[in-house]
């Protein structure tokens, strides 16, 4: 064994690998047979473990040297070879031990033979002997026992040899040739730690499961849930367990009250009861929708409620609201049914049956929460409407909470067939407020929508005299644009006339030289949007009237006769000295 020793540290100093002895075999690696066997995982663990980059450049360089020496004197499989039955350093073999003085050896062997077969029935094979020495050493990774990824000690055990399973069926000359050849991994591919349970307890702990010696008594535990019944607690695997913060608590009395004291159970309780009051509202919402269905189709039930639990009722009224909540199309609720199904142990719906059945509850429930929050509260009203595939129109309610938070809340969203006058609008406006959500004529303070004749007419004929104490407030943009065409800028107004006929659809070319020359395609006027003309004059007119980029355009268009009626009076425009002064001005 010394010598062994000395060889191996004749080793090591060799390849300048002797400061690392001891990281080396506290992994496991005791011989030249071990380190021709290591992988890329091998060197990040020694990487991990204090073994300097230099040392680890030389024991790849080892390994690779070394591969397809020692392949051939790797140690065969246990499964296919069976190991010999080793002696003792006394030189006696483990069947030789004898339970009794004064047999023979042969009569001992098989006395102990036969004891040993009569104590355990279930050790019926030849193989399990005492392995020690090099043969021990040459085990790579123990995968069977061994749950931290570590290699095999090298200190000698009495149990049955560790053996390396193979991971593939390369043969040893293939195995070195990937290992040596195998590209490096990037340094974001880091080694994960791997995360291991103490079972024997932590600090001055020795039990398992994590208990202390000091824990109290299963009936002492008993009155803890007793002392404190709205907090979630549970005996779970011999401890106080928190379900509201999903951890252990302390079992004595001052380690309970330390807990319940943090802010975050206190947090985890609102949101544990919040949740649990949340089922309850949908149950009676649930409730009120079938008495509504019922008195619409007259007595009939709605279906989907009849013989389902009121659990499975909330299970699945909640998962419909959390995926309309996290805008997922419900029918995406199918490819993870299954999955739900297995861990929750609750019966889910199709997406077109969860909808049917839960939708017309989740809308209730909506509508009672608006209720609550928007009761005894001052309203400003904002709405609008657009005519795309006929009217949408939009109704929100603003209030301001004692924080002097700003809250918008989406009340109407109607789909109607066409364009409403001032009287529909005022209709839907008074039915919306009044009878849906409830609000009284003196909590409405404000009117809030664009400068369409509807809704100017809407205020001024009807809900100015409905609501007493509201004011009408138009659209600011809508006033800004008012007040921009009120501007006399006459010519501007002839230029932006020469300007918006030579980019019109039409006159292709003359677009491609402007963008020849400005490098930029010119802007064009919408018809619909406030202000698109003053974009036009601040992005396309002014840096290039500066720059003289016009003045080119006009004279380039006029060179190559295109447009050529208003070509030249854009250039005769833009070397007028007088005209010029007047739309910079302007401008």
């Amino acid at each position: 064994m010394a010598d062994k020793d000395t060889k191996w540290n004749a080793m090591l100093e060799n390849k300048g690998l002797l400061q690392a002895k001891d990281v080396l075999e506290k992994y496991g690696i005791g011989s030249e047979t071990e380190v021709s066997v290591l992988e890329q995982d091998d060197f990040r663990a020694l990487e991990a473990r204090g073994v300097k980059p230099l040392q680890l450049k030389q024991l790849k360089r080892w390994c690779e040297a070394g591969g397809s020496a020692c392949a051939a004197e790797m140690l065969p499989s246990s499964s296919t070879v069976p190991p010999p039955a080793l002696t003792s350093e006394e030189g006696v073999t483990e069947s030789a031990l004898t339970n009794e003085e004064g047999e023979t050896e042969s009569e001992s062997a098989r006395g102990s033979d036969d004891s040993e077969a009569e104590k355990s029935g279930e050790d019926e094979s030849a193989n399990d002997c005492e392995v020690i020495g090099e043969q021990e050493t040459a085990i790579a990774h123990e995968e069977a026992g061994n749950t931290n990824g570590k290699r095999a000690a090298t200190e000698g055990t009495e149990s049955e040899a560790p053996t390396k399973k193979p991971k593939s069926i390369l043969t040893a000359a293939q195995h070195t040739f990937t290992q040596k050849f195998k590209p490096p991994p990037s340094k974001v591919d880091k080694p994960r730690k791997l995360q291991v349970r103490n079972v024997t307890g932590r600090g001055a702990s020795m039990k398992k499961n994590g208990a202390r010696k000091g824990d109290v008594k299963p009936d002492t535990l008993k009155k803890r849930l007793e002392e404190f019944p709205t907090h979630f607690l549970k005996i779970m695997g011999g401890q106080l367990f928190c379900e509201a913060c999903s951890r252990n608590v302390g079992s004595s009395m001052s380690a309970v009250q330390c807990h319940i004291a943090t802010q975050v159970h206190t947090t985890k309780m609102r949101e544990r009861q919040a949740g649990s009051l949340t089922g309850v509202k949908l149950l009676k919402c649930i409730t009120e929708y079938k008495g509504i269905v019922s008195a619409e189709s007259g007595g009939k039930e709605p279906a989907g409620f009849a013989v389902v639990p009121e659990k499975v009722q909330v299970v699945r009224g909640e998962f419909l609201q959390q995926m309309l909540r996290a805008g997922i199309e419900i029918k995406k609720a199918n490819k993870i049914r299954g999955w739900l199904e297995r861990h929750m142990a609750v019966p889910l719906l199709d997406d077109v049956k969860l909808v049917q059945q839960y939708m017309g509850p989740l809308a209730l429930l909506e509508h009672n929460t608006l209720l609550e929050e928007l009761k005894d509260q001052f309203i400003g009203v904002y709405h609008d409407g657009t005519t795309y595939r006929g009217e949408a129109f939009c109704i929100i309610l603003r209030y301001v909470q004692a924080d002097l938070t700003i809250v918008l809340r989406l009340v109407k969203l109607a789909f109607l067939a066409g364009s409403m006058n001032n009287t529909q609008i005022s209709a839907l406006l008074m039915h919306t407020i009044a009878h849906d959500m409830r609000i009284t004529n003196c909590s409405v303070l404000s009117w809030m929508h664009d400068s369409a004749s509807a809704n100017l007419s809407s205020f001024n004929d009807t809900l100015a005299l409905v609501y007493p104490y509201s004011d009408d407030n138009t659209c600011i943009p809508h006033t800004d644009n008012h007040v921009g065409e009120a501007f006399c800028t006459p010519v501007l107004d002839k230029f932006m006339g020469l300007y918006n006929t030579m980019i019109c659809k039409t006159a292709s070319a003359s677009l491609r030289l402007f963008a020849e020359i400005t490098g930029k395609m010119p802007r064009h006027a919408g018809k619909t949007r406030w202000w698109s003309t003053n974009d036009v004059q601040e992005l396309s007119l002014l840096p290039n009237l500066s720059n003289g980029n016009l003045l080119r355009w006009a004279d380039k268009m006029v060179e190559e006769e295109i447009c050529p009626v208003i070509a030249p009076k854009m250039q005769a425009f833009l070397k007028n000295k007088e005209k010029m002064n007047k739309f910079q001005i302007e401008i």
